[in-house]
């Protein structure tokens, strides 16, 4: 006997019986179903024995679907023993359930609302709402009815329900209006934006500054109106509604008006988008000799350096549709302060150089004083921090510290379990036996001083002969096995001075924010230039791969004689992976 219990979304037999044939046809089924009103009986040629019986209905709800519980009871002609259950419920798969719950609503919708886009009377409204208030016993309607609206993208009939909702004097939400421009704008439909916002003026209603993007984002799909959108850009002055206004500027051509709101943008100190600067530059026609006027270069000058510090400051890439259209922007004579620039996507050499212009970037390290003021506060935080024994106890803190301040400075500092469980396949205990040679590699080849940290449970008799060895050669700190190591090992790291170096593909992503705004950039720096992460089942006789360290910094860089941008070019698959290539702009003199 097998017992699988599922829920099954319908309340016909027949959709039971669908069900039920999908898993086998020889199969027999005892099944009982809880939360039906009328008992019903399913009879088929592949459910040989089904009988359903009525009983209270269950607690649990699965709406839009009835709540029916099965038992299904097989029955084999093979002893238990060598019966496999197979679960029931996995053969109906998340995209059958979410067809199944789109049908549903589908046919709610329209059944209420009808299978025609049309506008309807007040007076039929009325009716719609007082036949849902009898059958549906909700007193939610306004929202539903929107919801329903939306799911449909009846945009014509949305706005007589503004109308109805208006003479029947009940309270719009924030909600059901959202939900209308969002199908507005999804269908271009710019003209019932517009005469939605002219009603609204009319009755004088309050708009909440949140919906003014879609608003704009609405008007300016008119070609004819879009510079009404203008009256609201003043009640939210944000990148995304510069955005969309001067993209239809661009559109247009009207460099005048382009080059005003970007001036607005700089004065106001408004983010400057890439996607806004790309649409800037395609407009000057980049590429193709043609009249720019001198106020508009200043400007998209202006913008282009504000979005590229931005892109410094924050660390983060652009993209190559991006930096394509910078490329051909610094070619032309109005690119740059009126000069002519070199430009070429390239890549970088190990020693920091760049391989189309010769000049050495930025060196990735901070100085002795951002070095002091990191450690004070990753020991201010993370090891004197209150959340420090919920990692660990007072005496495994107090003897780590003592360990620690008597054995360093340490030139490398490896977290002995990541690297044990990351350069080796093996299994087992032969996992320590990796992390034993890496260790013998450092000190009899590289005469380096180690620090290995672990868990007790690395020392049990299986794996303690390599442990036993490695001991010899290393000092060796075995934290309780529910302790966090990565405290421990940014103490030993930032105590053994800024030139030792630590070995773990762990991103540290949770100290990094503990640190205060200005010293963030400075613990990237250091972490990229000090961490040593091996490469997964890199093993290879007797020694480990690391990752490369770049020398350099991989953000933008600019100097009186070049911009170096390094750039996603599709390859970048997680936040911490870094670009390879960089466009290289350089002046020509």
């Amino acid at each position: 006997m097998a017992w699988v219990r599922t829920v099954i979304p319908s309340k016909h037999g027949a959709l039971i019986h669908q069900y039920l044939a999908r898993w086998h046809a020889k199969d027999l089924f005892t099944v009982t179903c809880y939360g039906t009103q009328q008992p019903c009986l399913v009879s088929t040629a592949h459910c040989r024995t089904s009988h359903l019986h009525t009983n209270q209905p269950t607690s649990r709800q699965l709406w839009p679907f009835s709540n029916i519980f099965c038992r299904l009871k097989q029955k084999t002609t093979n002893p238990p023993c060598h019966y496999q259950s197979r679960t029931f419920c996995s053969q109906v798969t998340k995209e059958e359930r979410m067809l199944s719950r789109q049908g549903e609503l589908q046919t709610r919708a329209l059944a209420m609302l009808g299978n025609q886009d049309e506008h309807v009377s007040v007076a039929k409204w009325r009716d719609i709402q007082q036949n849902f208030l009898e059958t549906q016993r909700n007193p939610r309607f306004d929202y539903f009815a929107m919801f329903y609206i939306t799911h449909l993208q009846y945009y014509k009939m949305g706005f007589s329900f503004f109308e109805f909702m208006l003479a029947e004097g009940k309270p719009i939400t924030e909600n059901i209006i959202g939900m209308y421009l969002h199908i507005c704008v999804n269908n271009n439909e710019a003209d019932y934006v517009l005469k939605w916002y002219d009603m609204w003026r009319k009755h004088k209603l309050e708009i909440k500054p949140n919906l003014y993007s879609l608003i704009i984002k609405g008007i300016c799909q008119s070609r004819k109106h879009w510079r009404q959108s203008l009256d609201l850009l003043k009640k939210q002055p944000h990148g995304k509604t510069y955005h969309t206004i001067i993209a239809m500027a661009c559109h247009h051509g009207d460099m005048d008006l382009t080059a005003q709101l970007l001036r607005e943008m700089h004065c106001g100190n408004v983010e400057i988008f890439d996607t806004t600067v790309v649409e800037v530059l395609k407009m000057m026609q980049v590429g193709t000799a043609c009249y720019v006027p001198e106020a508009l270069r200043e400007d998209v000058h202006k913008a282009v350096v504000k979005m590229l510090e931005r892109h410094r400051q924050e660390r983060t890439y652009p993209t190559l549709d991006v930096v394509e259209v910078l490329q051909l922007y610094f070619r032309r004579p109005y690119g740059s302060e009126g000069e002519t620039w070199h430009t070429r996507l390239t890549s970088i050499r190990r020693d920091g150089t760049c391989d189309a212009c010769e000049q050495k970037l930025e060196p990735l390290e901070i100085s002795q004083e951002q070095f002091e003021e990191l450690r004070r506060q990753l020991l201010e935080k993370v090891i004197k921090g209150t959340d420090i024994y919920r990692q660990t106890t007072p005496d495994e803190l107090e003897s780590f510290l003592n360990f620690v301040n008597e054995g360093a400075p340490y030139d490398i500092i490896i977290d002995g379990l990541n690297v044990a469980y990351t350069c080796s396949k093996a299994a087992g205990y032969m996992r320590y036996k990796v992390l034993y040679d890496l260790v013998a590699h450092l000190v009899h080849d590289h005469g380096l001083k180690c620090l290995v940290l672990g868990r007790h449970h690395m020392t049990n008799k299986h794996r303690g002969s390599y442990i036993q060895k490695m001991t010899a050669l290393a000092d060796c700190f075995f934290a309780q096995n529910v302790s966090e190591d990565d405290p421990f090992m940014l103490y030993a790291t930032l105590q053994s001075g800024p030139e030792a170096r630590y070995i773990t593909n762990d991103l540290l992503r949770d100290h990094k924010y503990l640190v205060d705004d200005d010293m963030k950039v400075a613990f990237e720096r250091w972490q990229q230039s000090r961490q040593l992460k091996p490469k997964l089942n890199s093993m290879s006789k007797g020694r480990v791969a690391f990752q490369a360290i770049r020398p350099y910094d991989t953000v933008v860089q600019r100097t009186e004689q070049a911009w170096h941008i390094p750039y996603d070019d599709g390859t970048l698959q997680y936040s911490y992976d870094l670009p390879k290539r960089w466009l290289c702009a350089a002046r020509l003199y």
